[in-house]
């Protein structure tokens, strides 16, 4: 495949590959309110499935019932799914038919440069890109610029009316849901304003039939002084038109009575997160014209079926999941909930071309008698493409019965009541117990999914097919002994170990790590943000279990790291240890790396590959006259596809500093082709933000000082570049540095 083929499928590839990801916790001993969480998602070309875990609690030596005296983890999971994927518009001619403003009952006159909230009218909604019950908008911002966008009472923020300047759809920047029937510079008219006309109405005959529409009519000048009169139909939503299929996206029409093709205008419209949309060219744009969007193919994509599933193949371990009505929440899904209908306001994250769901607003049901955190949070990180959030208030639904419940599996339908048909978002939320057979002896691993089925069907409910698939995360909870030097928990050379505990049932902690002589040990280790913890680090050499004082250690606080140099060859311990009565979790990584025989320090290159950082040793960059140089590194870790980036990090050599000016990284392909892939993001351990400055080659650089001279904390900068595909054969990576560090280290 040609270097130029790959670079116009990253996009559109990015959407097709499920990720599974680990979440892991060394077992505390006594009841721990963890609140941890993992999540993941999956999509395809027309729906997509998320998943999110919470880990409550862990408790040790549980009362009665779910455990009975065992170890225990309280999980609190949801589901989300959404098949919005398939809802797109396209355009076309037809049938001119203007509406006279005397027919419309409102007339409003902005500025330049205004937005103005205008609401279609209790109870009548406007449909857009959206299913049964979901995306239906009762008021919409209009702007003087001859656009208009729906407003999300969740997010009531005015937008900017943004003067016009070469927008392409779809475009993930804000704004976005909007619709632009002539987005263009506009001005008022001398000595006036730009006048907005607007109001429903039923009679418009469209295409040979009859729509009730929510007009708006614009009638400006453009900065030449050019008359501009144009104006954008918003057809009434489904099911209060008679003979109308509940899930059609309501249908917009373009109107042009008198406009002028002096300058570059934006036509279309683009869907919520800005990853689908529809654009007109306006050169073909002329007078007494009208354009129609409406759906594409003629094809809908309901949700049929949303299941959470837990894996029992741990032999030392059981499930159950609570089935206590008041516990299982949902949304456009059949419940057995004798129950008053819950109202939850939902969020979702959308990612990947607009696939990905991940649930941000948690079902705060604690009245019922089932404490979920406020707030659950659960976020995707989703790397280049920005991710947008919009929301719409939950349904209320009825009572009914579940299709099917077990202590592993909870399987629900989906269904919108208020208009009997499938929906296009649904949500399932569940409490589960995770339940331990033994007292720290063994390692334990679950494997949780939220599985989507969906039925896709044409526009006269003729079936089409049936679709599942799934994603899932994996929990782990591994033993806690390495409590002194005898039962050291062995790291490797370059590893990460996440949500360690330490502090109460914990007093320390203890590794090991085999470091040749003339090499340098790096050890970091970092506190959740969330607890009340201050910690100390100490570098024992290898006689350290007889009896040898630590040769290196930090003061306590909740980020400390040590840089050290040894000097004979073995296992090095390194104890972590609580101040006080501090307690709660930390994450430690450790990197050994060569650094003797003098010369540049430099930085040293980290790369991601699915489980942890791997060292790829130091980027020589190194200058004594302070000119930049600029040295390509081919990688020797094939770096992991992680929601479609490639994570890396520097870390500075502790007795240097360097200056960074540029960073790049290559694919190299069997016919030797290389293509840069794109920097999407810079973070500096101290600076934040820092991707301008590593865009260009030019005199704005960005430092990065070792350990010995910033408080004993080597300055770090986290990237993440646009990945490729798995299923797109690479045969290199080239990392290049521009920089230079003008200092050598001992």
């Amino acid at each position: 495949m040609c270097a130029g083929l790959v670079f116009m499928f990253i996009v559109s590839l990015l959407t097709l590959f499920p990720q599974v990801f680990a979440w892991e916790l060394e077992r505390p001993g006594g009841m721990i309110p963890v609140n941890e969480r993992d999540e993941n998602a999956t999509t395809n070309e027309n729906a997509s499935v998320g998943l999110g875990v919470h880990i409550y609690t862990y408790n040790e030596n549980g009362g009665g019932w779910p455990s009975y005296g065992k170890d225990y983890a309280q999980l609190q999971i949801v589901a989300t799914a959404n098949t919005r994927g398939i809802l797109q518009y396209v355009c076309a001619e037809r049938r001119y038919s203007w509406i006279e403003e005397s027919f419309l009952p409102s007339q409003i006159c902005l500025g330049d440069e205004q937005v103005v909230l205008i609401s279609l009218g209790d109870p009548y909604k406007v449909r857009f890109y959206g299913g049964a019950g979901s995306a239906e908008y009762t008021a919409v911002w209009v702007s003087s610029n001859g656009w208009l966008c729906f407003y999300d009472p969740q997010h009531p923020t005015q937008p900017s009316p943004m003067p016009y300047s070469g927008r392409i759809i779809p475009d993930t920047a804000p704004p976005n849901c909007f619709v632009a029937p002539f987005w263009r510079d506009l001005k008022p008219n001398s000595g006036g304003s730009i006048r907005i006309s607007y109001g429903w109405v039923s009679w418009w005959p469209g295409f040979g039939f009859t729509r009730t529409c929510f007009v708006i009519s614009w009638n400006a000048k453009d900065k030449y002084g050019n008359p501009q009169i144009f104006q954008a139909l918003l057809e009434l939503a489904p099911p209060y038109l008679a003979g109308h299929h509940a899930w059609f996206n309501s249908m917009i029409w373009f109107q042009y009575n008198s406009i002028t093709l002096t300058d570059s205008t934006t036509i279309g419209a683009e869907d919520q997160g800005g990853y689908r949309g529809v654009s007109y060219d306006y050169h073909d744009l002329r007078n007494g014209q009208t354009l129609e969007l409406c759906d594409s193919f003629n094809r809908y994509a309901g949700i049929t079926y949303l299941v959470i599933r837990l894996d029992e193949t741990d032999p030392n371990t059981f499930t159950k999941i609570l089935q206590d009505p008041s516990s299982i929440r949902g949304t456009h899904v059949i419940l057995n909930q004798n129950l008053p209908p819950e109202d939850p306001l939902e969020r979702y994250a959308t990612a990947f071309g607009g696939g990905a769901t991940i649930l941000l607003g948690a079902y705060d049901i604690a009245k019922q008698g089932v404490a979920w955190a406020s707030g659950l949070g659960l976020l995707l990180d989703c790397g280049f493409l920005a991710y947008d959030l919009y929301s719409w208030a939950a349904r209320e639904q009825a009572a009914a019965s579940l299709l099917s419940i077990s202590d592993t599996m909870v399987v629900a339908c989906g269904l919108e009541p208020d208009y009997n048909a499938l929906p296009v978002d649904a949500s399932l939320c569940i409490t589960a117990y995770w339940i331990l057979n033994d007292q720290d002896g063994f390692n334990h691993t679950l494997n949780v999914s939220a599985e989507l089925w969906y039925e896709e069907f044409y526009s006269d409910g003729i079936p089409i097919r049936m679709v599942a698939f799934s994603t899932s995360v994996q929990l782990k909870l591994t033993q806690d002994n390495n409590n002194g030097f005898s039962t050291a928990t062995r790291l490797q050379s370059s590893e990460t170990r996440l949500n360690q505990y330490i502090g109460r049932y914990d007093s320390c902690d203890y590794y090991k790590i085999y470091v040749p002589q003339d090499y340098t040990i790096y050890i970091t280790a970092w506190k959740r943000g969330i607890d009340p913890l201050d910690f100390a680090l100490f570098l024992y050499d290898p006689n350290g279990p007889y009896g040898s004082p630590a040769r290196a250690n930090t003061p306590y606080g909740g980020s400390e790291s040590i840089s050290f140099t040894v000097g004979s060859t073995g296992d090095w311990f390194v104890k972590v240890l609580p101040s006080g009565s501090t307690y709660g979790f930390y994450s430690i990584a450790v990197s050994v790396y060569y650094s003797g025989g003098g010369g540049g320090g430099c930085p040293t290159l980290y790369v991601y590959n699915g489980s942890k950082f791997n060292c790829e040793g130091l980027l020589d960059i190194h200058n004594p006259n302070s000119t930049d140089i600029t040295r390509n590194h081919t990688l020797t870790t094939t770096p992991s596809f992680v929601y479609g980036t490639y994570l890396m990090r520097l870390i500075e050599h502790p007795q240097t500093y360097s200056h960074i000016d540029q960073l790049k990284l290559y694919v190299k392909f069997e016919d030797q082709t290389l293509i840069q892939l794109p920097l999407v993001w810079a973070w500096h351990s101290e600076y934040g933000n820092v991707l301008p400055q590593l865009l260009f080659s030019d005199d704005w650089k960005t430092e990065t000082i070792g350990a010995d001279h910033n408080n004993g904390t080597s300055q770090t900068i986290d990237l993440k570049f646009i990945a490729l595909p798995p299923c797109i054969k690479i045969q290199a990576y080239v990392f290049e540095t521009e920089g230079n560090n003008p200092i050598g280290k001992n």
